[in-house]
């Protein structure tokens, strides 16, 4: 009976959110207290489960999400951004590039959201297009999978953040694996795209590009780069807690302790707050004092409903977690003989397609997968890999990436689902298959 609750929360997750369009944060506290009732828990403790869900959730990812979003607001406000895509453009050339833009994405979505990544983005792919002649096909395909890979793996993004606490990952070996695998996945799913798509005449300017759109659209972004921070004083804010939060995982790895002040520094949320600083540092040097306020005030914005929807996730979980399921989750995959890795990547995916947001796909697949963990052999980080490429595969029209990708590249609705739903697919089978391999291979 545990199983049909857990099917029966999922469809309200699914019908409140697809149908109704109501707030994920909101679904998914109804979805926990259904659960929790219907299970048998009673009021009192389902009200508990509800609360300490959100505030364990909160206590260890609270501050870090808060401080990121800060970051990248920050960055994205003053051109740092801008800056990095046109060193990456002069460090590959105009052969290369989609991969510069791909590296751009990649490296911008560590600390800022997708959407945010691509709106900044997307001029300079465009006049990338126009200067080389290659179809903007190609560039949209780099952007959004070199965006969507670190956006989906590689803390302190949101998702990837809540799902290695879920998970009990260590952050640097989130960081590092998400990241490896992330440049895995983005190299390939260019590769595959261009040769077996592009090249084959998959992609047909005449009815994929919205061209009344084209014409209407604005040029690239005109700030002369001496304009713009340096790309070195825009790489900082982004590397420096990665790198702080890698020494903690390094330094637990080859001495077998974190000595204390090491300890300290690599805590995500002062690893953060130092890259918020960073990010203050370089944007009050770019901007004056009202552009800056005006910039972390958006990212405030920004952060309430991301922490809101990332703690009812955790409430969610932790419901899931008290009630027991975990135990016929793992009976039921061992029955049918369902590989573990296979099975959190199709959770995370019939989420996905379902109801189109990734964060909410692979907060509620990690809720469920979390209590399941325990009790195999198998690595969670796999697992984390797994569930973060599950819950990107097939992105389509329910999803509001689709249309910020749709709309601002100058696609009609059937170029987009020709790149942003084909590329998302392929880096999704792709990550499937580097789980499961990872699983096998490197049992870390």
């Amino acid at each position: 009976m545990l199983l049909l609750h857990v099917g029966i929360a999922v469809f309200i997750i699914l019908i409140l959110i697809m149908k109704f369009e109501l707030n994920p944060a909101m679904t998914l506290i109804i979805a926990s207290i259904y659960y929790g009732l219907a299970v048998g828990l009673g009021f009192e403790a389902t009200v508990d489960a509800i609360g300490t869900g959100f505030g364990d959730m909160m206590a260890s990812i609270g501050l870090p999400i808060g401080f990121g979003i800060m970051l990248g607001q920050l960055l994205a406000a003053c051109g740092g951004i801008h800056s990095i895509a046109n060193k990456l453009l002069d460090i590959f050339g105009e052969d290369k590039a989609s991969f510069a833009t791909a590296g751009t994405g990649f490296i911008g979505s560590i600390p800022v959201f997708y959407d945010v990544v691509y709106v900044i983005i997307i001029p300079i792919a465009r006049s990338m297009s126009k200067l080389t002649g290659r179809t903007i096909a190609l560039f949209v395909a780099a952007l959004v999978s070199g965006a969507l890979a670190t956006h989906m793996l590689v803390p302190p993004t949101p998702g990837p953040l809540a799902l290695a606490e879920m998970l009990e990952i260590d952050l640097g070996l989130m960081i590092g694996v998400g990241a490896v695998a992330g440049v895995l996945l983005v190299i390939l799913s260019v590769y595959i795209y261009k040769i077996f798509f592009l090249d084959r005449g998959f992609f047909n300017p005449e009815k994929d590009l919205d061209h009344a759109a084209i014409e209407d659209m604005e040029e690239a972004d005109d700030m002369r780069p001496e304009e713009l921070p340096g790309f070195a004083s825009s790489m900082l804010p982004i590397l420096a807690p990665v790198l702080l939060i890698l020494t903690g995982t390094v330094s637990e790895a080859v001495y077998g302790e974190t000595p204390p002040f090491i300890h300290f520094i690599s805590s995500s949320t002062i690893a953060l707050l130092i890259g918020a600083l960073l990010a203050y540092m370089v944007a009050s040097s770019h901007l004056d004092k009202d552009a800056v306020n005006q910039a972390l005030s958006k990212a405030m914005s920004s952060a309430g409903l991301v922490l809101l929807i990332t703690g009812a996730g955790g409430s969610f979980a932790e419901m899931l977690d008290v009630s027991g399921v975990a135990e016929v989750i793992e009976s039921t995959a061992e029955g049918f003989g369902i590989n573990l890795i296979l099975l959190a990547w199709l959770t995370a995916f019939l989420l996905r397609i379902a109801q189109g947001s990734g964060t909410v796909a692979i907060l509620t697949a990690g809720g469920l997968m979390a209590p399941v963990i325990g009790g195999t052999d198998v690595s969670p980080i796999w697992v984390a890999m797994a569930i973060g490429t599950g819950g990107l595969c097939l992105g389509h029209v329910n999803d509001s990436g689709f249309w910020i990708t749709t709309k601002l590249s100058g696609l009609t609705t059937r170029g987009g689902l020709k790149t942003y739903t084909v590329v998302t697919g392929i880096i999704g089978v792709l990550g499937l298959i580097i789980a499961f391999l990872g699983s096998l291979i490197i049992p870390i």
